[in-house]
């Protein structure tokens, strides 16, 4: 398996390397934490590894995710900057 990153073009994927960081976390956390837990748990690390990266977050939202013409409440987070 190859670990070469895979690029696209800029102006169709402007936020690949942002997507190509937080999928890495992502996989970090996984391997470390293995499966089973609360999704909460998983949450927490992934705040904790944003953070100890660098990188600023803005406090939780509350917002309507709209699934299939379906609106649930959900917290989001919104990574500022490192």
């Amino acid at each position: 398996m190859s670990s070469q990153k895979i690029t696209f073009d800029k102006k169709e994927y402007p936020l690949q390397d942002e997507t190509y960081l937080l999928n890495g976390i992502a996989m970090e956390i996984h391997r470390i934490l293995g499966r089973g837990f609360l999704e909460i748990v998983y949450k927490d690390a992934f705040e904790l590894e944003l953070r100890n990266r660098g990188y600023r977050m803005s406090a939780r939202k509350n917002t309507l995710l709209n699934t299939k013409g379906l609106y649930s409440p959900i917290d989001s987070l919104q990574i500022l900057s490192c």
